[in-house]
């Protein structure tokens, strides 16, 4: 709560003029009392304002935020849309902003309006931002600045309302999978031993225009026939599975070899998610942020590959990507996950062998012994990985076939 600046200005003209006046008209009875009774006036008013805007919070707001697409390359365009609308019967004098990340800049309309809102009558901003750099970058939150109908006080309200860009340097293919067996229960990824649905191959004869793929033609068999009968081999498909994939605190580094680790990791990790996503999981992304940990489901729909802000899974699997810088994030990261049935599996990254010719030897040492320490306090599994071998242990964490 605080005030505008037209009530600052009110007040610092009103005492300027009158006390200017005043060393005109000395010891007049009008001139002394005239200041004092609009000042008076003023300050009555002012906390008037206050309480009345002191009952409205974030609660009394819908926030809406699409971004189409959320997911692009760099010097790409995306368009975002908010909609906003309050709950209360009252109509409000508002002013809207929406904070956008370093890399986001609009290219076309506005991320700031003002005008008067109420049930009948909401605030819609739409504009286009151009990606120019990659990584993960946010649009928001929202800023809701309420004011009285004189426009002397002013009430912000921030609404956590999060949308997140992803932009790559290249466009995102889907890259291989590794093909393990799953003894597990529902809702973990892997292949299936159920009769059904399993890695178990099966031939069949076809016909050559039917083939999809010459890789999946078993070639020594076809020989036996000399060329009069082609056997492909079928694979089944994947059980679906719900996965989550976070991203934790010490990864926004620059590499020489890698560039920023985070993009990197996420590059990696999402283009191996997509293939399961296309298999019928169901895949989010949880972003540490400092500590405040943000949601976003990753949705494939006609082509469209997009991110979608959605809440928390009943349950499944979490890959969690970190360095472990935060001491707390552990802890932060199970109150935002709750009281959910989550299996866990941690990915530690170590950077040494990256780091090693830039720092002493004492530093070395010393984030060696801390990445030891901060595994060996863990309950949940807990993998060190170097960088260049994080490929492998991630496409193995998304193939697993532990249980509880």
């Amino acid at each position: 709560m605080r005030l505008t600046r037209r009530a600052a200005r009110i007040y610092q003209y009103t005492a300027f003029f009158f006390s200017t006046v005043s060393l005109i008209f000395i010891n007049h009875p009008a001139i002394f009392l005239a200041p004092v009774f609009i000042l008076l006036t003023l300050t009555l008013y002012v906390f008037r304002s206050i309480w009345a805007l002191r009952r409205i919070s974030e609660k009394d707001f819908e926030v809406f935020l699409t971004i189409s697409p959320n997911i692009l390359t760099v010097n790409d365009k995306s368009r975002v849309r908010v909609y906003v609308q309050p709950r209360l019967d009252s109509r409000l004098k508002t002013e809207v902003n929406i904070q956008l990340s370093e890399g986001l800049k609009i290219e076309s309309g506005e991320a700031a309006r003002s005008g008067v809102i109420s049930r009948k009558n909401n605030i819609t901003l739409e504009f286009t931002v151009n990606v120019q750099r990659s990584g993960l970058l946010e649009v928001g939150p929202v800023e809701v600045v309420v004011k009285d109908d004189l426009e002397l006080v002013c009430k912000t309200i921030t609404i956590d309302s999060l949308g997140m860009i992803y932009s790559f340097e290249e466009p995102m293919r889907t890259r291989s999978v590794v093909i393990a067996s799953s003894s597990a229960g529902l809702n973990y990824p892997g292949y299936s031993l159920h009769p059904f649905i399993g890695v178990k191959e099966e031939y069949r004869e076809s016909l050559r225009s039917e083939h999809q793929s010459l890789r999946n033609v078993d070639w020594r068999r076809t020989a036996r026939t000399n060329g009069e009968e082609v056997y492909v081999r079928e694979y089944d498909r994947r059980r679906s599975s719900y996965i989550l994939i976070g991203y934790g605190s010490g990864l926004d580094l620059e590499m020489p070899q890698y560039g920023n680790i985070l993009n990197w990791i996420m590059g990696i990790s999402m283009s191996y998610a997509l293939h399961y996503l296309r298999e019928g999981s169901r895949i989010w992304l949880i972003n540490y942020n400092d500590g405040k940990p943000a949601i976003s489901e990753m949705t494939l729909r006609y082509g469209e590959f997009n991110l979608r802000k959605n809440s928390i899974p009943s349950g499944g699997y979490l890959i969690y990507i970190s360095r472990l810088v935060d001491p707390e994030e552990l802890n932060v990261l199970r109150r935002y996950l709750g009281n959910e049935n989550f299996r866990v599996n941690i990915l530690l990254l170590d950077l040494l062998d990256e780091v090693s010719s830039l720092v002493e030897d004492r530093v070395i040492n010393y984030e060696a012994e801390r990445l030891k320490r901060a595994a060996s306090i863990i309950q949940d599994p807990v993998t060190i990985v170097k960088l260049r071998d994080f490929m492998n242990s991630f496409k193995r964490c998304l193939a697993s076939r532990w249980g509880r």
